[in-house]
């Protein structure tokens, strides 16, 4: 999805505001988004495990910069979370060599702030709460003719129980609405 699919959503409540500024709220909205809720995630791309080193690049798809592993596992064993520390924008550190072949495992990632596209699934998922994110951002501008605190609260709040119900749904493995079928007797 491309994020400028947003712009007329958020465009429509502020009028008057300028191209740039909710290009910019909509891509802040979507970035503070995916690292509150750790919801985009994907297979680590394997790492060989080098002799001596702690320190291990993760790649991350272009635009997009690493939250922190969901999990790693070194040849299949999974590494317990205080094993290891994100360090610097795309890179972790092992607190002790580990010995093995491959690291590999689950990352959450969120879209840098140059980023235009983040995956459908996720987009239009998430559509409500990222511009609501937006919304709340651009109602904040001081002295702008759209400006209003209220307003701004009301969507800060939208947007805060959006990314707590998903950051739930992202733990639970987006696990899917199950329908309960209730079956009625007769008498």
């Amino acid at each position: 999805m491309d994020l400028s699919e947003l712009h007329p959503h958020v465009a429509i409540e502020v009028p008057g505001a300028a191209r740039f500024q909710i290009a910019d709220a909509v891509s802040r909205a979507a970035r503070e988004f995916f690292i509150a809720t750790r919801s985009w995630r994907l297979p680590m791309a394997p790492v060989a495990i080098g002799p001596g080193t702690r320190v291990y690049e993760i790649r991350t798809p272009a635009d997009t910069v690493l939250v922190e592993p969901v999990y790693l596992q070194v040849d299949g064993t999974r590494l317990r979370s205080d094993q290891w520390r994100v360090i610097g924008a795309n890179a972790i550190e092992l607190p002790a060599v580990i010995y093995g072949h491959e690291l590999s495992g689950e990352i959450a990632i969120a879209p840098t702030l140059e980023a235009e596209e983040i995956p459908d699934r996720h987009g239009y998922e998430f559509t409500d709460a990222i511009v609501s994110g937006a919304l709340a951002k651009l109602f904040r501008i001081p002295s702008a003719e759209w400006s209003d605190m209220n307003l701004a609260a009301a969507h800060t709040e939208m947007f805060d129980r959006a990314k707590d119900s998903a950051a739930v749904r992202a733990e639970n493995g987006f696990k899917a609405n199950r329908t309960r079928r209730v079956r009625y007797g007769g008498l």
